[in-house]
């Protein structure tokens, strides 16, 4: 993955980004340059992500990358990794389904070794209802090997992340949640 430098990226919604940022893209996917990770701590780090598997993936070890490099544990960017995952590819599979040049804004604020605060910014179609999905396992849960292949998204998310919040500005979805990166 070769890395450029850090420029100002813009992110659906918003303004372009003030704090460290690049672009995150399949072809040519950029790894978090340095300049963006010397930010990290106690400030932001903002990605901008096209709505597509690959390029999820590639801000996934950018956002991974960076935090590990201040000394986030194995297990904390587990948890990180999971429930930006889930996030991410939420909004590329429903609210930008058919959209692959489509825009992700995703910022990280780090209040390291604490926590971790994450916004994604979107212009796809709102949640059904204005309201996050409720995150329920599907029940029963039936035997081995017969699994559903998915509906388990919103409990992971939910499970593994705080102060949970889902907003439409205008034509903007905007969900955010706090991830701990040391026991409370």
């Amino acid at each position: 993955m070769a890395a450029g430098p850090p420029r100002e990226a813009p992110v659906p919604g918003g303004e372009p980004a003030s704090a460290a940022s690049t672009q995150v893209t399949a072809a040519g996917a950029a790894a978090a340059p340095q300049g963006p990770c010397r930010a990290a701590s106690g400030r932001s780090l903002t990605l901008s992500v096209r709505a597509d598997p690959a390029s999820v993936r590639a801000a996934l070890v950018a956002a991974t990358d960076c935090l590990a490099r201040h000394g986030v544990g194995p297990e904390a960017l587990g948890r990180v990794e999971l429930a930006l995952a889930e996030a991410l590819n939420n909004i590329v599979e429903h609210a930008l389904a058919g959209r692959p040049g489509a825009e992700i804004g995703l910022t990280l604020h780090c209040g390291l070794p604490v926590w971790l605060d994450c916004e994604l910014r979107d212009d796809g179609c709102p949640m059904p209802g204005g309201l996050l999905p409720r995150g329920a396992l599907p029940l029963p849960l039936p035997g081995a090997g017969a699994l559903p292949e998915g509906g388990f998204g919103w409990f992971l998310i939910r499970t593994l992340a705080e102060n949970l919040r889902y907003r439409r500005e205008g034509q903007t979805n905007l969900l955010s949640f706090r991830i701990r990166l040391a026991p409370a």
